[in-house]
């Protein structure tokens, strides 16, 4: 370390690791810093901006620094001005890229007199559901229009041209329709949304040479944070800037966990190739958790592809070991939770992979009055397909005017009505206030007899049953088929069941639903609270004392490798996106790390962290009595056909894992048909084939 550094150091009593240190005075090459969890990127960042101005004598209003989102702007900032003063802070562009690209679009419409599109978020939300509406025929839920938006902001984010997004698609063009009727309304109204941003600006840079120079000569160097969240687009826009300057990207590819939202972090895997007088700086040392937290995390991470090797290691003394937390199922787990966090006294976090695993805990803790920090969701937890439908014939039962309920339902696998005799129905209710089985009695000629029956009878049936009894009626028979018909998971209906068990009627259960769907929305924000409830992705850069992952099993966490959310990314980048996801839950712990394992949910992420112990040969003083091969064959067999013979009755299932009485899951094979043990499988799960899978035979001959 040079004399001015240490001098700059004690001035400001800056303390650094020698790694930090070479990434703060690394200020003329392009530096992609590579920064574990807990390895203080924040302090190197901010140290890093001060020795730029005050010892190289560098112009503030050079310096763009480019972070994640507008929180992490303000808070680097602050970071900054607590350090070095207001006056330069407010010197030094700290913004996020969408701002960024905000700024060029609007000086260029402003330099050539182009009319600027707006964002208005209300209005982008009704044409999304009247595109939704118009392709689909089908009204749209709130999470229909989110994962609507999702799927947009991946396809402009990822720059894919029109033949890429039609290759995404199994089915015809469905999305395609949607994206292209979205763009030209958009335009038509003289609109753009927040990604439009980055899409205007990147033309304008790419095509438009006097831009290029102009916003590559305003800032000359260039910090982005996060790197590994930043999409292709946003990427691409950084490159272009940084040409000729000088490009400081901090962050780690084992922590790049928003796939959905685009997160590219290709882009520093191929850092050194894409930038001229590269380097790649390493800070490995985790300050957050102790040195049993962290092996257990190095160990489980360093197991994936397309990534830089890393040797993350602990400052801090040894602690608790990790520990697993063994229940019997999703219902004890929530029971052994409610005790932990009734005695809760130190800082502790209840992490989940998807907000629906919140829920019972949400309504138990609301129902005892326990304070606890929640941030809201952005989806509605209750507005996937299955729990809709259960809620709706349950509101029908209660109320048999209610149109909407029956609109939603009436062809779930009962009435089949076609589209005009269901509206004439529904018009019929609303016009002469009748209820709609007084309107069905009236259509008898147009619908069949026993559909209608059968309707009645199941309603009746809600109408007499207890809340729990009535989500069972209402889920199985007609429903069921239907579900599975159109591939609907109704594993998501335990989350009613949980609620249920605390209501004595069918309205005091809808009003609960209604009221627990405004809380997980809106979030919950006491003034002082140790128990924080958060999904693995809302508690990324936070830090709890003692950590409890729930709803760690196979299909949930890892989440089924089919998801249809995200658009083009293979199931080898889902279960690598999974991966990284359970690694920065695990870091998010300093102190203690408990694991939630169920016996009746196989875990394969647990299972890596905690394998079986092999049990030791021990030698016997008496003469081992010698066992024929023929006959240990024999009985292996018989073992096997036994344990077959048990699971195949359940095996067509695909709601819950199959176990054969010694622990082993079992799986079919989708191709050849084969029921065997979980080990003869490459791959298994996904929604709605639970405990299907392709066999290891058929894998490497080709044919999955």
């Amino acid at each position: 370390m040079n004399a001015d550094f240490l001098s700059f150091c004690k001035k400001y009593d800056i303390h650094l690791n020698s790694q930090q240190a070479q990434a703060v005075q690394a200020i003329d090459e392009n530096v992609l810093l590579l920064a574990v969890p807990g390895s203080g990127k924040t302090t190197v960042l901010v140290a890093r901006l001060g020795y730029m101005i005050l010892e190289k004598h560098i112009d503030p209003e050079k310096i763009l620094a480019i972070t994640f989102n507008k929180q992490a702007a303000a808070e680097m900032k602050q970071r900054f001005s607590l350090k070095f003063g207001s006056v330069l802070a407010n010197q030094i562009s700290f913004k996020t890229i969408n701002s960024l690209a905000y700024q060029i679009y609007s000086q260029f419409c402003f330099d050539v007199h182009y009319p600027k599109r707006t964002i208005d978020e209300r209005r982008e939300k009704a044409i999304l559901r009247n595109v939704y509406q118009s392709i689909t025929k089908e009204f749209p839920g709130e999470n229909d229009i989110l994962n609507l938006q999702s799927e947009i902001t991946y396809v402009k984010n990822m720059r894919l041209d029109a033949s890429q997004i039609k290759e995404l698609e199994e089915d015809d063009s469905f999305f395609t329709k949607m994206f292209e009727m979205y763009e030209k309304v958009m335009k038509e109204q003289g609109l753009m949304d927040f990604n439009d941003q980055m899409v205007f600006a990147i033309w304008i840079l790419e095509n438009r040479k006097y831009y290029r120079d102009l916003w590559s000569h305003k800032y000359q160097y260039i910090c982005v944070d996060e790197a590994q969240d930043t999409s292709k687009i946003q990427h691409d826009i950084i490159k272009i800037l940084s040409f000729n300057n000088h490009l400081f990207m901090v962050g780690d590819e084992d922590q790049s966990i928003y796939g959905f939202r685009a997160a590219y972090p290709q882009a520093l895997l191929s850092f050194q190739n894409d930038h001229d007088n590269a380097k790649v700086i390493r800070m490995e040392t985790n300050y957050r958790s102790t040195p049993e937290i962290v092996m257990k995390a190095q160990a489980f991470i360093s197991k994936n592809r397309d990534r830089f090797e890393k040797n993350m290691c602990a400052d801090r003394p040894s602690g608790q070991d990790v520990k697993v937390r063994m229940v019997k199922d999703r219902r004890p787990q929530y029971a052994y939770m409610m005790k932990v966090l009734e005695n809760v006294n130190t800082q502790t976090a209840v992490l989940y992979r998807e907000n629906d695993s919140a829920v019972p805990l949400v309504d138990q803790l609301l129902r005892k009055n326990i304070p606890f920090f929640m941030a809201g969701a952005k989806t509605d937890v209750f507005g996937v397909p299955c729990i809709r439908d259960i809620l709706a014939f349950m509101k029908l039962a209660l109320d048999p005017y209610d149109t909407d309920a029956f609109d939603r339902v009436a062809n779930k696998g009962y009435l089949f009505l076609k589209k005009q005799v269901k509206e004439q129905i529904i018009l019929d209710c609303r016009t002469n206030a009748i209820s709609v089985f007084e309107a069905l009695d009236k259509y008898k000629e147009k619908v069949s007899m026993s559909n209608i029956e059968a309707f009645e009878a199941m309603i009746n049936r809600l109408c007499y049953a207890k809340v729990k009894d009535a989500i069972w009626i209402a889920s199985n028979d007609r429903y069921k088929k239907y579900a599975k018909d159109m591939n609907i998971d109704l594993t998501k209906l335990e989350t009613l069941r949980y609620i249920a068990e605390s209501e004595t009627s069918i309205s005091s259960f809808l009003n609960r639903i209604e009221y627990l769907r405004d809380i997980m929305r809106n979030g919950v924000h006491p003034e002082s609270s140790n128990i924080t409830l958060s999904t693995v992705h809302a508690s990324k850069g936070k830090e709890f004392d003692t950590v409890y992952l729930i709803d760690v099993y196979d299909g949930k966490f890892p989440a089924v490798q089919d998801n249809e959310e995200i658009l083009c990314m293979s199931n080898q980048q889902l279960e690598q996106e999974e991966r990284r996801l359970f690694y920065v839950a695990l870091t998010r712990a300093k102190n203690n790390l408990n694991l939630i394992k169920m016996e009746n949910r196989y875990s394969s992420f647990i299972q890596e962290l905690f394998p079986k112990q092999e049990k030791t040969a021990v030698t016997s003083p008496h003469p081992v009595k010698k066992i024929d091969p023929e006959e240990a064959e024999r009985k292996r067999v018989e073992d096997f056909n036994l344990r077959k013979e048990e699971i195949l009755p359940q095996i067509h299932q695909q709601e819950e894992p199959v176990f054969d009485h010694t622990g082993e899951r079992w799986f079919q094979c989708e191709i050849c048909k084969k029921v065997l043990p979980r080990e003869y499988f490459s791959s298994y799960g996904g929604m709605n084939h639970m405990n299907l899978g392709v066999c290891l035979e058929c894998r490497k001959s080709g044919k999955g």
